[in-house]
């Protein structure tokens, strides 16, 4: 299903919601790119399950926190300082995308403590994903590709 800005509306979110995500999916395409080619590997092609605005927000919400976390628990095997810089940079893009999000779920858009007991995602836990034509190859660290 496409959602168009006048559902996001209509949905209760903030206009600048879904020009953020526009922005977000303009930025997710340079980072599949860049990735791709620095990495060697073809690009996914993953079914988000999501039909409404809200739903699509709180996916979207649920992989960039994933994203986050990633890019920073990647970082330490990375010895090409190239890639350990470039990662960096995607690092902040997707904090920014997260707080988009935050702000658009009408959470505080930067968590204030990391010793919190409560759950940083939205209540409604969001349908399993389907991955379709995953490359053969795993990706992994390599320390012999210097990456």
């Amino acid at each position: 299903m496409l959602l168009i800005q006048d559902d996001f509306i209509e949905a209760g979110l903030r206009d600048s919601s879904y020009a953020n995500l526009v922005e977000i999916a303009s930025d997710e395409k340079t980072h599949v790119s860049f990735l791709t080619m620095a990495l060697g590997l073809a690009a996914c092609n993953y079914s988000f399950p999501s039909s409404t605005p809200a739903q699509f927000v709180a996916l979207a919400f649920v992989l960039e926190d994933v994203e986050v976390s990633a890019y920073l628990g990647a970082a330490d095997p990375i010895l090409n300082k190239t890639y350990l810089t470039d990662a960096g940079s995607i690092l902040t893009i997707e904090a920014r995308h997260n707080s988009y999000l935050r702000a658009s779920l009408t959470e505080t858009p930067l968590r204030l403590s990391t010793k919190s007991t409560s759950s940083p995602h939205p209540s409604s836990s969001p349908a399993p994903l389907t991955a379709k034509g995953l490359p053969r190859t795993h990706l992994c660290y390599d320390h012999h590709r210097n990456i």
